[in-house]
């Protein structure tokens, strides 16, 4: 922070990945400041327990955790630091590992008022650019529906330029195939990934994310197998859109 002097939050995500832990970076490198704040409209960006704010820019423009925030007030402070002219960021590697307790229970009552705060927050931020469709509002879209949300986005800013308009294009260049390939892709969940498959033509798919590319060897109307490229043979199951990893083969 020191270094930087122009952030005024800086925090990491989460990871679940128990199979690779890259080597610590140094010194530490932060993802650009406008790509967060767009990527702060879908999602919780910082993991609470990882984040460093500045004091003094919150005592200047009275900032604080709201109380009907409830279950969200990280979220709600980082969009008035946003609202204040302040920058967020993000570490590029993760300082928390999500872990699983077994037989664990949480009220379902606390996740829906956390999920119904952080949608009262995103609607208050998108006022400026659009109105969002229920289906698309609230956090932990999937990689589909969350280009969606950046389509809505892109288009709505064009005029209006309430967010960075080239990172918010650069964004959606690396994360998502074109809104014509979108609709004809299949998004698929795998075990070590999650992905957008986009039919070269009848036999072949192709990774959107990688340079891997697959053909199918066996399809029925409830499963998918395929053969890839760079691997082995792997069996989907179909869910309307989207695959979902059964086997390997």
């Amino acid at each position: 922070m020191d270094a930087h002097p122009e952030l005024i939050v800086l925090g990491a995500y989460i990871t679940g990945d128990k199979t690779h832990v890259d080597p610590p970076q140094t010194p530490p490198l932060f993802e650009n400041t406008d790509k967060v704040e767009i990527l702060s409209y879908a999602d919780s960006v910082l993991a609470h327990p990882t984040v460093i704010i500045r004091r003094d820019f919150l005592n200047k423009h009275g900032i604080r955790y709201k109380s009907d925030n409830l279950y969200a007030e990280d979220v709600g402070l980082y969009a008035d630091v946003l609202n204040a002219g302040g920058k967020i960021s993000q570490l590029t590697e993760p300082l928390l590992r999500l872990g699983v307790v077994k037989n664990l229970k949480r009220p379902n009552k606390y996740y829906d008022i956390q999920f119904q705060t952080f949608i009262k927050i995103q609607q208050e931020k998108l006022k400026p650019l659009l109105t969002l469709p229920k289906e698309l509002a609230g956090p932990f879209l999937n990689k589909k529906d969350r280009c969606r949300f950046w389509f809505m986005m892109r288009d709505a800013n064009k005029n209006k330029n309430v967010v960075n308009q080239k990172a918010l294009e650069q964004l959606i260049t690396e994360r998502c195939p074109s809104s014509m390939f979108l609709e004809n892709s299949l998004l698929t969940k795998h075990p070590y990934w999650e992905d957008f498959l986009i039919r070269e033509n009848e036999k072949r798919l192709i990774r959107f994310s990688s340079q891997d590319a697959a053909t199918i060897i066996n399809e029925t109307p409830d499963t998918l197998t395929l053969k890839w490229d760079n691997y082995g043979i792997e069996t989907f199951k179909k869910d309307k859109n989207n695959l979902v990893f059964t086997n390997k083969k």
